[in-house]
């Protein structure tokens, strides 16, 4: 995928699942290609993955199997390309207290 022009993926999850210590499976094995001038949309119950699966993205949690392919960097992982890829993609999280502002 890195250097390949002619692909409009940006990233993509081969497989990629995240199993917490203790054997509590977070994400089972997922694969999903993000295209340039997509509008992606996840939805799920809680508990479903939605967020581990935004978090591995950047390596927040890593992957307990499959990888995840940027174009820009190829395969991430090794310190550098991951740093990089992380140079170059932002997070916002949102966390809901329940308290009234």
């Amino acid at each position: 995928m890195a250097g390949n022009g002619a692909d409009s993926t940006i990233i993509r999850l081969d497989n990629v699942g995240v199993t917490y210590p203790g054997g509590v499976m977070a994400l089972c094995a997922t694969s999903i290609a993000f295209r340039t001038r997509e509008f992606v949309v996840l939805l799920g119950r809680s508990g479903a993955g939605k967020s581990t699966l935004l978090r591995a993205l950047n390596h927040l949690v890593p992957p307990t199997t499959g990888h995840i392919v940027s174009r820009e960097f190829g395969v991430l992982g090794p310190r550098h390309s991951l740093r990089q890829h992380r140079r170059r993609t932002a997070s916002i999280f949102q966390h809901s207290s329940g308290a009234a502002h």
